[in-house]
């Protein structure tokens, strides 16, 4: 399984609280511990997309890497989504 997580500047509003970005990391936990049987691995997508982690059985690593994610570690701005789905998918 791979998560997919948008990480644009638009994720740092705080219309959800504590953030739109903070409150996925919070889901990201929920379904790891849900799935904890699944090999996960994470990619994170602005205006291009990038594989965060690959598959690996251990979701504290998963865990870790979700929640330092920022919009300033992504290297190009924008919102391109399908980059990502592709990226899963290969």
């Amino acid at each position: 399984m791979f998560i997919v997580i948008k990480v644009t500047p638009e994720m740092l509003a705080q219309d959800v609280q504590p953030s739109r970005l903070q409150r996925s990391v919070m889901k990201i936990h929920d379904l790891l511990e849900l799935k904890s049987d699944l090999r996960t691995g994470l990619i994170a997508y602005a205006g291009s997309a990038h594989l965060v982690m690959p598959l690996t059985s251990d979701p504290g690593v998963i865990r870790f890497f979700a929640s330092e994610l920022t919009p300033d570690v992504m290297p190009v701005e924008g919102d391109d989504p399908l980059q990502a789905i592709e990226l899963a998918q290969s």
